[in-house]
């Protein structure tokens, strides 16, 4: 039995998440988006055969769907997943997570409860650059730069790559610029 995806967000990731969910051998079942002629053209495009423009119609009428993929505007990410967590469904989110290091706290106590996986896209990990900054923390350097200051300076997607192997970078640092390193 196939595990059955709902793709939340009817955007240019979507073919991304349809391909990959079914390379992996699993069953898009439906599409959601509150742009209904958006939503009705992705499904198409996809072959979805099921479409809905309201997460909560959505949940309510697949009793048998087993995750979501929540692929739409950032401030829309932590909001979407935990509904679909308490709905008894397992998530798997765009990145950012969510908005503030509260909203991602209150996501992952909201996976526990429900015991669901709630998982993230980090795609960058992978990337070159993602490594190299990675050997430069497993080999000590941790500060680029002059004076007192002492920090490397990366772009978000490498913030985010790094934040997931540095447990004493906190949520609230990321963002662009510098990130302050313990010396």
């Amino acid at each position: 039995m196939s595990t059955k995806i709902a793709i939340i967000g009817a955007g240019g990731m979507a073919a991304y998440h349809a391909t990959g969910f079914r390379q992996a051998g699993a069953e898009i079942i439906a599409l959601c988006d509150v742009n209904q002629g958006a939503a009705h053209k992705a499904a198409a495009k996809h072959g979805i055969a099921k479409v809905y423009t309201d997460v909560a119609e959505m949940l309510k009428a697949l009793p048998e769907l087993d995750a979501v993929s929540v692929i739409v505007p950032n401030k829309f990410h932590a909001p979407l997943a935990l509904q679909a967590l308490k709905a008894g469904k397992h998530v798997f989110c765009e990145k950012p997570p969510a908005l503030s290091a509260k909203e991602m706290a209150l996501m992952q106590t909201t996976a526990a409860k429900a015991k669901k996986l709630l998982m993230f896209n980090f795609n960058n990990r992978a990337r070159p650059e993602s490594y190299a900054m990675m050997d430069y923390v497993a080999n000590g350097t941790h500060a680029i730069g002059e004076g007192g200051q002492r920090a490397l300076s990366f772009d978000r997607d490498i913030e985010t790559a790094i934040y997931n192997h540095l447990p004493h970078v906190m949520p609230h640092l990321l963002g662009s610029g510098p990130l302050p390193f313990p010396v």
